[in-house]
């Protein structure tokens, strides 16, 4: 997903969702290499991070990224919960 979706969704307070929920126009092309890759543990079975709290701290670690021109707001992020299609989970 593109940098600028995950700086959105931080700002109004919502979470990661679901790949399948990903809206269109969000997603970064695969062929090109501007990616960040983000191994992250997961917080519940339910949801990796029901919280929020590891998407503002990889925003803010983006945003960090961004600042140095490592990055742009139309790079890639993988992230696992929102790049592979997900099955419904319990809690």
């Amino acid at each position: 997903v593109k940098v600028s979706y995950l700086r959105t969704l931080s700002s109004e307070g919502r979470l990661f969702p679901r790949c399948q929920s990903v809206p269109d126009g969000q997603w970064k092309d695969i062929d090109d290499s501007d990616m960040v890759v983000v191994s992250h543990p997961w917080l519940s079975k339910a949801h990796p991070d029901p919280n929020g709290t590891q998407l503002n701290e990889l925003v803010q670690a983006l945003d960090n990224l961004e600042s140095k021109g490592i990055i742009t707001a139309n790079s890639g992020v993988f992230y696992d919960f929102c790049s592979l299609p997900q099955q419904p989970r319990d809690s």
